[in-house]
């Protein structure tokens, strides 16, 4: 009060109005960005989504070669396995045989020798017998 009237503050209200109108605009903008940003993450997060899903599949998918290529590792590891059975018993098989035709050799030898060492007595008989009685 001012000699004994009541004083009020004057409004500016054009002032207050503009300021408020700006007010408005900078939160309605925020509010946009917020929205965009909300929109932004949901997009992203449906896309991590389904990179999700993919890796997992992926995942899936490489479990089931590991599974193929480890039985088929097996497999081959059983059949190269028979195999070296195989190549030893074959091996075996091959000495015995050197063996017995190193021994049939020494035989066809021995028997070679003898039936060259009667020719020659034979022969030797026979010329002895032939230069005597002619």
């Amino acid at each position: 009060m001012a000699d004994g009237k009541y004083v009020r503050l004057i409004r500016d209200y054009h002032v207050l109005l503009g300021a408020a109108g700006v007010r408005r605009t900078l939160l309605l903008d925020q509010i946009d960005a917020a929205a965009r940003d909300v929109k932004l993450v949901e997009d992203a997060l449906a896309q991590a989504k389904q990179q999700e899903e993919a890796v997992k599949q992926d995942v899936a998918a490489a479990k089931e070669e590991v599974k193929k290529y480890a039985a088929e590792r097996n497999a081959v590891k059983t059949y190269r396995t028979t195999l070296e059975q195989e190549l030893g018993a074959t091996k075996a098989g091959i000495d015995d045989l050197l063996k017995n035709n190193q021994k049939m050799a020494q035989q066809i030898a021995k028997l070679q020798w003898e039936a060259v060492r009667r020719i020659d007595q034979r022969t030797r008989a026979m010329a002895r017998s032939g230069a005597g009685g002619t």
